[in-house]
């Protein structure tokens, strides 16, 4: 069940059989090279980047519409949204990457907090935020490095004395993980800390995200390479996520139940190709697994974030004609079979969808029910079959 339309800029919204979907989110005219760096855990907001020819700007996505994040300005005061740094789980609260400094800004009432107006020559950048968006990590300017620093809502900024590199929050707020002494590591205050290698955590590995229990976190080498690790605190164990031979791979995201996301490629010069790897299957290119709803010549080369039941996936797709870059939206939800409109029920929208498409062919068609390319009478059939579902 897919579908296709298009709007402002390229909108397009395509279900794969039983109502998964894929929407390419709009940008404005003038702008380009789309960068989806999170979603809101229930899925209603994307937070990311777009550019122009000159600048790069922090946008949202919500219900299917863009929007600038606006600059922060107090009196003389101004920081201006580059890109985020995290959205809270409603996708209430956005950290703002800014031009110089980081803050935040609730897009529902509008209210602007800076995160250190004490000194804002330090330059803090959110990387990080809470579920509640009460808590914020990131890095800021030190005397002699980029520290990691925890900014509580009732609390302010201070630094964690000894993480170095931009460290992430656990989901409840109560929890910073960050790196120290070759080692991947967690502290519950900012002078303490815990190195994970005595659990089971590979040495020279820095923390990526974290699942909202703190029961996974996904590792990559300190010094990049061709390796992602995911270690499993209860077990303390660690799985070895491998690409295809002669790749490498890049981890961007974990889910609840320790599925992670990234993308790989294979070579100098390839396009990356979005993953998704899990113990029991393995490595699985997402371009094979929703193969059936990305358009033709099109390429799903990354996956940026995912929310932590799976089902909702950003990342960015590439046009291969001419190497443009667009965002993407993924719900890879269920809806009943032939509702081609997943709108809950089949009835005549559903039937009608079929019969004005009949004979199509193609990748990304309207009504191609059972994603073998083309609309005909096995689609009919079972739309007509669960009429009335």
């Amino acid at each position: 069940m897919r579908g296709i339309a298009f709007g402002m800029g390229l909108v397009s919204a395509l279900m794969l059989a039983f109502g998964q979907r894929l929407t390419i989110l709009p940008i404005p005219d003038g702008y380009h090279s789309p960068n989806p760096r999170y979603i809101s855990r229930d899925g209603t907001v994307v937070v990311g980047s777009i550019r122009d020819r000159y600048n790069e700007y922090a946008v949202y996505w919500h219900n299917g519409q863009i929007a600038f994040v606006p600059n922060f300005v107090s009196g003389s005061v101004a920081s201006a949204a580059k890109t985020v740094g995290g959205v809270s789980a409603d996708g209430s609260v956005i950290a703002v990457i800014g031009d110089p400094f980081g803050y935040l800004w609730n897009r529902l009432t509008g209210q602007f907090t800076e995160l250190y107006p004490r000194n804002r020559s330090r330059q803090p950048q959110p990387r990080s935020i809470s579920a509640d968006g009460r808590t914020v990590v990131g890095s800021i300017i030190g005397n002699l490095a980029s520290p990691v620093f925890r900014w509580k809502a009732d609390e302010g900024l201070d630094i964690h004395r000894h993480f170095g590199f931009s460290g992430i929050v656990s989901a409840d707020g109560e929890t910073i993980y960050g790196w120290v002494e070759a080692s991947p590591a967690r502290a519950t205050d900012l002078c303490g800390f815990e190195t994970l290698v005595e659990l089971g955590a590979p040495l020279g590995t820095i923390p990526v995200d974290v699942s909202d229990d703190d029961e996974y976190l996904l590792l990559r080498l300190q010094q990049g390479g061709s390796v992602a690790y995911l270690w499993q605190a209860s077990a303390r164990t660690t799985y070895e996520i491998l690409p295809p031979p002669n790749g490498s791979l890049f981890p961007t995201a974990v889910a609840q139940d320790g599925t992670t996301y990234g993308y790989y490629w294979i070579g100098s010069g390839s396009i990356p190709r979005g993953y998704r790897w899990r113990v029991s299957t393995g490595l699985q290119d997402l371009n094979e697994v929703y193969a059936c709803l990305i358009p033709d010549g099109f390429l799903l080369f990354t996956v940026d974030d995912a929310t932590p039941d799976n089902r909702y996936l950003v990342g960015r797709l590439r046009r291969l004609s001419d190497n443009a870059q667009f965002a993407y939206l993924l719900d890879t939800r269920a809806c009943l079979p032939g509702d081609v409109d997943c709108n809950g029920c089949v009835d005549d929208a559903d039937l009608l969808m079929v019969l004005f498409n009949f004979g199509a062919t193609g990748r990304g068609l309207n009504a191609d029910v059972n994603c073998d390319t083309i609309v005909d009478d096995a689609d009919l059939l079972i739309v007509l079959f669960n009429f009335g579902a």
